[in-house]
């Protein structure tokens, strides 16, 4: 009901716009947000009251509206799909008819305007336009890059956790990992719940070689994950970083516990057979490792990786025909 209604408020006036409206978690009785709800459930009746009311006279208004909101149902939230309630690139279609309504709206007045009415008219429309284009000039120059996306997202809403963990995660892009670090630690205070969060947190810390901070953000995304039972694609990810940051500390019987976990949730992650493999190269278990990168490299023949480290294992058993014949194809 709320979504109905802001797009029409959006469409009037086109300010604050925000690549990200996030969910409000938590609606006080006493606070605007609950106001707003109920506002716009008024409205709402209101607008179709007045829009069946006029359907004997003229079924412009309700062609108009019914087009609006049919073609807002698909996208009003109804199954809700990330972290927001609305965007603005939902209003393409759905905008169609107000504009419409208004076109005529503005012929009606013009066909029926004095020449000096007329003259004003277009003056008006005039300085309208030169106000949109300005904000056209300003929000495209919110989406140049990651850093000014989500600064403007966070300085309309500063309780966005997903707002300061992309923002963190275009700064680690960057290299830029200690404003990274600040972003993602702003998310983490905000919701301590956070997986994204940990894990983007985990990534920083694993690339300034802060092996030991990156296994706690990892293994607390891991913990979470676990507890919301949520998508175990995105666990594998973790449990595929946690393990490497292991090989990376020599830890290769943990790091090989952590790709077996990954394999046990996606058995068709490359990655994990991949990393196994090199992981069983460094224990010396050459065989093992041999048939890892054997199903890593049947998963994607194209794995310039897989060649090289099973290159690397039939190396180390001196089969040199074989190795070479992987380290060309890598």
């Amino acid at each position: 009901v709320r979504a109905f209604v802001f797009y029409l408020t959006k469409l009037a006036l086109p300010f604050n716009l925000s690549p990200l409206y996030p969910h409000i978690n938590t609606i006080d009785p006493f606070s605007f947000g609950y106001v707003e709800y109920i506002a716009s459930f008024i409205l709402l009746l209101f607008i179709t009251y007045i829009s069946l009311r006029s359907l004997k006279k003229n079924r412009l208004y309700s062609a108009v509206w019914f087009y609006y909101i049919t073609t807002l149902i698909p996208v009003i939230g109804i199954v809700p799909v990330g972290a927001h309630f609305a965007a603005d690139r939902y209003t393409y279609l759905p905008s169609l008819g107000p504009f419409l309504l208004l076109g005529v709206g503005i012929g009606y007045i013009f066909a029926r305007s004095s020449k000096r009415g007329k003259a004003l008219l277009i003056a008006v429309l005039l300085f309208l336009f030169g106000i949109l284009t300005n904000k056209t000039i300003t929000q495209i120059y919110v989406w140049k890059n990651s850093e000014t996306l989500w600064t403007s997202v966070i300085k309309l809403f500063p309780y966005s956790t997903t707002a300061y963990i992309n923002r963190g995660g275009g700064y680690a892009g960057m290299s830029n990992y200690q404003r990274a670090i600040k972003d993602l630690d702003t998310a983490i205070r905000l919701n301590p719940a956070s997986l994204d969060a940990y894990k983007s947190r985990g990534n920083v810390y694993q690339r300034l070689g802060d092996s030991q901070q990156a296994i706690r953000d990892y293994s607390k995304a891991i913990e979470l994950a676990v507890l919301e039972s949520g998508d175990s694609k995105q666990t594998t990810k973790v449990y595929i970083n946690r393990g490497a940051t292991y090989m990376a500390m020599g830890e290769y019987i943990l790091a090989i516990k952590d790709f077996n976990e990954a394999i046990k949730l996606d058995p068709g992650y490359v990655e994990a057979y991949n990393l196994r493999g090199a992981a069983y190269v460094n224990t010396g278990d050459y065989r093992q490792a041999i048939k890892d990168l054997n199903t890593a490299i049947q998963l994607d023949p194209v794995s310039a990786d897989a060649y090289y480290n099973r290159g690397t294992a039939y190396r180390r058993i001196e089969d040199n025909y074989r190795a070479i014949n992987d380290f060309s194809m890598a």
